[in-house]
Parts: structure tokens; sequence; C-alpha cells
């Protein structure tokens, strides 16, 4: 899958990875491209899915045996959250492996916020990975949409090349 810049053996792991993938609208617009590297993918992701109300959902997923051992978090594009609220998730994720996406909302005062709140919690728990979308996205017009929030066909591609360059080992 030279599109998403991954070597033979990560492509080889992305087909057998157990994976859940929870998030939002940005997240939603990625499933199909999560799905051709990650077959076995579970997505759960939504239009305007907020971190501070997404834990019945989380239970919900773990209660149907859906709640993988790696587990990919893709909120914060709607607003903000708490330590807290951010500890209650952890809490019912339990001890599997989370990549925790960063955020791209330059248009909301809340992006940074949510960046420095995941940022601390990647430090906080040693099993967060922190994927970091705003990093690899900056200066990267073409890869947005008008609302320079939800990826272009092109952002799709590198925002799935990035996470799966993450998630899978070199």
């Amino acid at each position: 899958m030279t599109r998403y810049q991954l070597t033979e053996e990560q492509v080889r792991q992305g087909q057998q990875l157990e994976l859940t993938a929870f998030g939002d609208s940005v997240m939603l617009g990625a499933t199909s491209n999560l799905q051709e590297v990650f077959p076995s993918v579970v997505v759960d992701a939504v239009i305007g899915r907020q971190l501070y109300n997404s834990l019945k959902e989380i239970k919900q997923l773990k209660k149907e045996g859906l709640l993988k051992k790696n587990v990919l978090l893709g909120l914060g594009s709607n607003g903000l959250a708490t330590e807290a609220q951010f500890d209650d998730l952890m809490t019912e994720i339990g001890d599997r492996q989370v990549y925790l996406i960063n955020t791209r909302v330059p248009t909301q005062r809340w992006q940074n916020e949510v960046n420095a709140l995941f940022d601390q919690m990647a430090t906080k728990y040693e099993n967060i990975t922190l994927i970091n979308w705003y990093q690899a996205s900056d200066g990267q017009p073409d890869w947005f949409r008008e609302d320079q929030v939800h990826p272009s066909e092109q952002g799709l591609i590198e925002y799935t090349g990035l996470i799966a360059r993450n998630v899978l080992l070199p």
C-alpha cells in the first residue's frame, strides 16, 4: 500500500491487527481508508461526537466484545473535555493499547486546549501513544476541505498513513 507509505511488513501486520476506531466525523470520513489498511477494524464514529459523552458508547462496545485490544481514539474536533472525563474513558478502556489522535480545528478556540489535554494524557498513561495529526498536517491546506477540519481525499490518505505508521511496527 504505497499510497499510505507502508512497508510490506506493516501491510501484513495491518491485515491481522485487532483494532477499534472510535471517533467523530473526521474518523467517520476515514472509515474506508482505515478498512483498507486494517480489514477487521471496528469503526464506531459519528458526526458531532464529544469526548465528554462517549463513555456510554465505549461501555456498550466493551459489553458487545467490540472493544479490541488496540483502540484508536479520534475525538476533540467538536469541543473541550476535562481530565476527569478522559480518565473515566481510560478506566473503561482499561489496559488496552490506545492510539490517541490529536486534533486540527483552526477555526475553534478549543483546538489548543484539547491538544494540550491529549499531550498531558499521553504522558499520564503508559498505554497511550499520541498520534500528532496537528503537527503532521500543519501547513498542508490541500489536505483539508474548505472547513479546514475535515480531510480532503489527499488528507484522508495522509491521515490514514500517519495512523498506520504509528500503530504498526516498522
